[in-house]
Formats: structure tokens, C-alpha cells, sequence
């Protein structure tokens, strides 16, 4: 279990509830039970309730935090430009030495984000919601004071669609801070309308990228030498794959089965960033092709696709390349 601030607990020694306030060390956080007096707690001391954990599963926006797009913070711009292809934090200068922090989610699943800003061992919750696809948010102002003492940012990211409910684990990023970051130039950005910082959280920096940069006038990321992983993912379509018994299941019922293992298919390879998905759909007599590429069409993070390799799946798969 990976423990975070607001994390409501239970002690196996203490009775009650708690809370935690701060994470500590790998091993030790501080728990409040409710007396305003937090004490330093082990965790495998710990047992934890997760209260939150049913409204992963998607639903209705306005159900998960109050926020939709009727929220006068949320907006969707027009484009989001080439320099952001995938959920990011994005980090523009205002006046008075401010600094104004940014969740931007250009990916097609919505997001349940939680930001934590760390002053020497302490975390401090930023902010926490949900975000649409194809929507930036205004989620943090922080003073040059601020800044001065911030370490890092922590960032918990999990993908849903409303109503098709698909548990992942969160994605985590831990973006080490420090402020000479803002003396390297930034970059106009068409989804915020001026100039900023994006800082992607699915990906680390290319090697010749943070080594062409003074190491103190950037985030320090961890650095990764091998080239990225390509993944292929593979998923058959044909009915009796799906459900435990096919026969006498009504043609158009099986075609809604075959529909939603596509689109639970897309949201998977998505999620665990794979540059291919093989779907096979067979030949017979190509309603469940069409319906499937018809899908595609409609798909914007979907770069091409195409037959997949004849001498394996015949005329049967097709495959799909994402951007």
C-alpha cells in the first residue's frame, strides 16, 4: 500500500481514526486521530481505508468531486498543441514572483489528479479533482517564499471513463523542484495562451535533452539510458473469448459484448502506454470489422490502422498504431 496525505487510516495500537498529515520517511508517517496532536507512526502499524476507492470506478462527473465542465476554473482551449500529447503539469509566471501551476489532460479518458507540493520532509496537499478530456485547470498559486522551500512536486494521476468503470492503478510522478527552472526559456502554449513550462508525467526527459541544460536550471528527473519498451498489446474478439458460454447469444447482444471489449481494449493500451494493439475480429461476414474500424475513426489518439500480419491472422486482425 502506498500511503499519501489524507490517507484516512487505522491503528492496530490506537482506537479510532486517523488521518495522515505528512509522510515521513519510507517506513514512518504522521498520522492525526483526532486530538490536533499528530504523532509519528510506522506503517506497518497501519491499517488503511480507502473511502474513496468506489468512485474510481467512474460515473457521472458531478459525482466524484463537484466539478465538471460547468466549473469556471475548467476550460478546453481550442488545441493543445504539439508540446502536449499526454497528461501534464504545466507551470506559467505571474506577477509579483508567482508562479501559477496547471493540470492539463490532452489524453481521451478523463483523470482523477492529487497534487502534493514537499517542503523539506513534510507533503502538503495542492490540490485534488477531476479533470475532462481535453481540458486544462488553474489548480495552485504559489508565492517566490513558496518556491524557495519547495523540493518537489508529487503528482497521483488515475484514467476513467465515466459509466465503463475499469480500476488501474494510479499513475505517480515525483518532479524534484527548484526554481532555476524558470531561467530557462519557456515556450508559447496554445492551451494555456502564454508562456509556460510543461513537465510530462508519463515520460522522463531524453538524455540529450537534460544534458544540453545546467543541472540547476532544471527539474531533475530520473535518467533513463535505454531507449522506451515498444508494447504490443493483443486482444481476441471472437465471442466465446469473452463470455464464458456463446452459444445462443443473440446476434446484436454479441456484437454490444465485442463492442465494449474494443473500447476496454483502447482504454488499456492507453493507460499502459502501448505503441500497438492487435484486435481480432475474424473474417465472417465483416459487420464486427466495420464496426470496429468505424470506432477507430473516431478515435483521436489512434495515429493509423491497418490489416495485421497475414501469414498469423489471415484477413482476420487488424492493427492499430497509436500516437
Amino acid at each position: 500500500m502506498q500511503y499519501r496525505v489524507g490517507q484516512t487510516v487505522r491503528s492496530l495500537h490506537e482506537s479510532g481514526e486517523g488521518v495522515i498529515t505528512a509522510l515521513l520517511d519510507s517506513q514512518t508517517v504522521e498520522v492525526d486521530f483526532g486530538d490536533d496532536f499528530p504523532i509519528d507512526v510506522d506503517i506497518r502499524d497501519l491499517i488503511p481505508i480507502d473511502k474513496m476507492e468506489h468512485k474510481y470506478l467512474g460515473g457521472a462527473p458531478s459525482a466524484l468531486s463537484g466539478e465538471s465542465s460547468a466549473d469556471p476554473d475548467v476550460r478546453k482551449p481550442l488545441t493543445m498543441g504539439v508540446e502536449l500529447l499526454e497528461v501534464s503539469l504545466v507551470c506559467t509566471e505571474k506577477e509579483g514572483d508567482t508562479v501559477e501551476l496547471i493540470m492539463a489532460n490532452p489524453e481521451p479518458s478523463e483523470i482523477l489528479y492529487t497534487v502534493y507540493r514537499r517542503d523539506q520532509s513534510k507533503y502538503y496537499g495542492l490540490a485534488s479533482g477531476q479533470l475532462e478530456s481535453g481540458a486544462v485547470k488553474s489548480i495552485a498559486l504559489l508565492t517566490g517564499s513558496e518556491l524557495e522551500r519547495t523540493r518537489s512536486f508529487y503528482v497521483q494521476v488515475l484514467n476513467f471513463i465515466p459509466g465503463k468503470g475499469h480500476p488501474h492503478s494510479p499513475m505517480t510522478s515525483d518532479l524534484t523542484w527548484n526554481k532555476g527552472i524558470l531561467r530557462v526559456p519557456g515556450r508559447f502554449l496554445e492551451a494555456v495562451g502564454e508562456t509556460a513550462w510543461v513537465f510530462p508525467l508519463r515520460k522522463n526527459l531524453e538524455k540529450n535533452t537534460y544534458e544540453s541544460l545546467p543541472e540547476s536550471d532544471f527539474i531533475r528527473v530520473a535518467r533513463e539510458d535505454r531507449s522506451q519498451q515498444e508494447i504490443t498489446m493483443e486482444v481476441d474478439l471472437h465471442l466465446e473469448e469473452l463470455v464464458p458460454f456463446s452459444e445462443g447469444v443473440p446476434p446484436s447482444e454479441a456484437l454490444s459484448i465485442q463492442m465494449g471489449a474494443v473500447s476496454k481494449a483502447l482504454s488499456d493500451a492507453l493507460v499502459n502506454h502501448a505503441s500497438s494493439l492487435i484486435l481480432i475480429h475474424g473474417v465472417g461476414a465483416g459487420t464486427l470489422r466495420q464496426e470496429v474500424h468505424a470506432l477507430l475513426k473516431r478515435t483521436r489518439h489512434v495515429k493509423s490502422f491497418s490489416s495485421a500480419d497475414n501469414q498469423k491472422y489471415g484477413q482476420g486482425a487488424t492493427k492499430v498504431l497509436f500516437r
